[in-house]
């Protein structure tokens, strides 16, 4: 009988204007320390990057056209429901102008394993700035109107409170770890779940059903093209 693997972890990428952002994903994967993984990356149909990604991709993962017509959510749902078809117990949900580091995916999956009852783990998002990179997130505080307070907004790391685990409001859902099982029970995403980039709407119905819902500040991808 042939042994079958199944990787632990789907990443999930939509693929946006840069060829080359994208690409870069791809690379920084293959040097993560965790490579227990399968990736798969969205592209509308009819993209003139489309050639030139398969490619450049040289087998490092596999593309899924998007229809062109499709929202957002809806093309990231499709990249949702192609992982969880290959059986991973994670999805991990990238953007190309995401930088990860070698121990990222590693940092987040031991944090899940760790905590069964978190449907979701997200990351310390860091920007670019001078001396040192600041904080562009550790997550969202929600308001009543339905606004994102990001917390630790623009504090270096000194600055910043202690780099351990937190429950939050909601997760960036850049760099974001989820559990299938929670994916399952809550449902995908919506078209309007998503505010400043923090997952408010999929994170509060998770809320709602007994999941926990956190961020691992060890967990410190920097987003680029993010100011204040």
């Amino acid at each position: 009988m042939a042994l079958t693997f199944t990787p632990r972890a789907g990443v999930s990428i939509m693929h946006g204007s840069s060829l080359d952002d994208t690409l870069r994903s791809l690379r920084l994967l293959e040097l993560s320390g965790d490579l227990d993984l399968t990736a798969v990356v969205g592209i509308r149909e009819g993209d003139p990057h489309r050639s030139a990604l398969v490619d450049g991709m040289r087998g490092r993962g596999t593309i899924l056209p998007i229809v062109p017509t499709a929202s957002d959510a809806e093309a990231h749902n499709a990249v949702l429901t192609e992982l969880v078809r290959r059986d991973v117990q994670y999805v991990w949900t990238l953007r190309p102008e995401l930088v990860i580091g070698s121990w990222t995916l590693g940092v987040l999956t031991k944090h899940m394993t760790a905590v069964p009852d978190c449907a979701v783990v997200g990351a310390r998002i860091m920007r670019f700035a001078e001396p040192q990179p600041l904080i562009w997130s550790d997550g969202g505080t929600v308001s009543v109107n339905g606004s994102v307070k990001r917390l630790s907004a623009g504090l270096s790391r000194r600055q910043a409170p202690k780099a351990k685990p937190v429950d939050v409001d909601a997760v960036h859902r850049a760099g974001s770890l989820y559990r299938v099982a929670a994916l399952q029970t809550v449902g995908l995403f919506g078209d309007d779940d998503e505010v400043d980039g923090h997952d408010v709407g999929w994170s509060d119905r998770a809320r709602q059903a007994g999941w926990r819902v956190m961020v691992q500040r060890r967990a410190r991808p920097q987003l680029e093209g993010v100011n204040g």
